[in-house]
């Protein structure tokens, strides 16, 4: 164990030694006094706007004072007891479901192979150090348990939305971030354990699967069964999934009632049930220990590949891990010349790889987002306004954003060795990552116009916003990409990037609330716009120029 915590500690140090002497620190320090110091401005403009809009109100009410005292008890009555003993037992069934589905898509991912678990340095040490294989196991296992962790640093900045907009109290904030926290340490533990089972006893990984779909089949059948007894959804639930009595199933039970405990409000079982999750931790932390794992051979062949996989991409080659598909085109020429084949280069790709030479993944997905969100705000919220379907799509543009061509692009050496001028062939690359959001945001855009009926002027601004915004997310990604040093930890990288990746959505949210207050919607938008273009143009303008030094 001193052998572990020395390794462990010192990567890390000398991961953040490393970043520390180049100008990361000059950029990053900037950064965050500029983060703070928009956050400050944001805070007190806010208060501020607050003032003027409660006594704008306040005369108001006195004018219409009786009017609306009618009107207000007619409709914003609050939600009967029922009602909320309703919303949450619905809300327990989902938590336990999804749990369960976690845990089984951890074990499945673990009884493939190791390939995200280990890297070359591990091997290294499998084979030098005085180190038992699960040591070097567990050094993984910590950093990304850590990685997941600050990967969720991004919650904190939705405090302010969850009580604000959604109305949520503390004891349901708490729930939140603690039941993220431990869903994401407790998919990797499910990995890792499967993993360190299989790995020494082979022939149980033929046999993951089918328990996978028995106790599938198994939940569905009691499901059913007590459904078809009962003829009601919810007393079904009531038996089965939010019982009381299903708060005892180890793991499972316990994280249950750990967050509703924490929605109802209730300190002391929330603390048991809290301790009694953290004690799993450990009990699986202690069984991936003790398991007399021999992983060498494994372990080597599966970092080599992640090895060789990470220099194709280095010089600008491509490593097939699957069969090749016979439907995608691989004849064709996608012109351009100069630093235009980068935008070039995205069009042809997207002919040749996607569905009718048109339709991706991508496209989908949004479209599914901007559907579910439109017809969530229309029959339960029963607004036809596109702001809150908007607010979604950003922060899930947030996420898709850091698969963006121009990252593809800075992954290899093209981007570096086409002789031509930086700014071009930045310009370019940027340009491709914007044409594809533009493109995959059409049909949903316009199926969003179509259902709830909003002003084609604002679906435009929206429309622009996004284009705008996604601009700004690549130049961020840019901006890390160039600072931090690729040799560091992933945890370390994870880290630094979600921080200030969130600050720049703390930006946007301030100047989003600024311009919704002063000018309405439009004029959220378009200062969101202003702003964005013009912190994008900031890195855009320094990108190239570490690009053409060799940074």
């Amino acid at each position: 164990m001193k052998l572990w915590g020395y390794y462990a500690l010192h990567t890390f140090v000398n991961t953040i030694k490393k970043m520390f002497r180049s100008t990361f620190l000059v950029i990053f320090l900037a950064i965050i006094g500029f983060g703070v110091i928009f956050g400050l401005v944001g805070g007190i403009a806010g208060s501020v706007m607050d003032h003027q809009q409660a006594a704008e109100q306040a005369s108001e009410m006195q004018e219409s004072e009786d009017v609306e005292e009618e009107d207000t008890e007619e409709t914003d009555q609050p939600m009967s007891p029922q009602d909320i003993a309703l919303v949450k037992t619905h809300v327990e069934s989902v938590v336990i479901l999804l749990f369960l589905v976690i845990l089984l898509w951890g074990m499945y991912t673990g009884s493939k192979n190791g390939t995200e678990i280990f890297q070359m340095a591990d091997v290294n040490l499998l084979f030098t150090a005085p180190l038992k294989p699960q040591s070097v196991l567990m050094f993984r296992l910590s950093f990304q348990m850590i990685a997941t962790v600050f990967a969720s640093v991004y919650l904190v900045f939705q405090i302010p939305n969850l009580v604000l907009n959604m109305g949520l109290g503390v004891p349901a904030i708490v729930a939140i971030f603690v039941g993220w926290i431990l869903l994401l340490v407790f998919q990797r533990l499910m990995v890792v354990l499967t993993y360190t089972v299989c790995s020494t006893h082979e022939k149980l990984k033929k046999y993951v699967i089918p328990f996978i779909l028995v106790v599938v089949l198994a939940v569905a059948g009691v499901l059913a069964a007590v459904y078809f007894s009962t003829g009601d959804i919810l007393e079904t639930e009531n038996m089965t999934l939010s019982a009381h009595w299903s708060r005892m199933i180890p793991v499972l039970g316990w994280y249950k009632g750990m967050i509703m405990c924490a929605v109802n409000g209730e300190v002391v079982p929330f603390l048991i049930y809290l301790v009694l999750m953290l004690a799993s931790v450990v009990v699986f932390i202690v069984a991936i220990w003790q398991i007399p794992a021999d992983f060498y051979e494994d372990a080597l062949s599966e970092a080599s590949k992640r090895a060789q996989m990470l220099d194709a991409a280095k010089e600008g080659r491509v490593v097939n891990t699957k069969k090749r598909s016979g439907r995608i085109q691989r004849e064709g020429v996608f012109g351009g010349s100069g630093a235009s084949v980068f935008f070039t280069k995205e069009v042809y790709s997207r002919r040749r790889m996607a569905k009718f030479g048109l339709v991706t993944n991508t496209m989908l997905f949004y479209f599914a987002v901007i559907v579910c969100v439109a017809a969530f705000t229309i029959k339960v919220v029963e607004s036809h306004s596109f702001f809150s379907v908007g607010c979604v799509l950003l922060l899930v543009m947030f996420f898709r954003n850091m698969g963006n061509p121009i990252a593809q692009e800075t992954a290899r050496n093209w981007l570096f060795l086409v002789p031509e001028n930086p700014y071009k062939k930045v310009w370019f690359s940027v340009l491709a990552g914007v044409y594809g959001t533009a493109v995959d945001l059409i049909p949903g855009m316009i199926t969003a116009t179509v259902i709830m009926g909003e002003q084609p002027g604002i679906m435009i601004l929206w429309y622009l916003t996004f284009l705008i915004v996604d601009f700004l997310y690549s130049q961020v990604g840019l901006l890390m990409e160039a600072l931090i040093p690729v040799t560091s930890m992933d945890v370390v990288k994870s880290m630094i990037q979600m921080i200030l990746r969130c600050l720049i959505l703390v930006v946007l949210s301030v100047l989003v609330m600024i311009g919704y207050f002063a000018w309405g919607i439009a004029g959220a938008l378009i200062l969101t716009c202003i702003a964005s273009a013009g912190i994008g143009g900031v890195i855009f303008w320094v990108y190239p120029w570490m690009l053409h030094r060799g940074k």
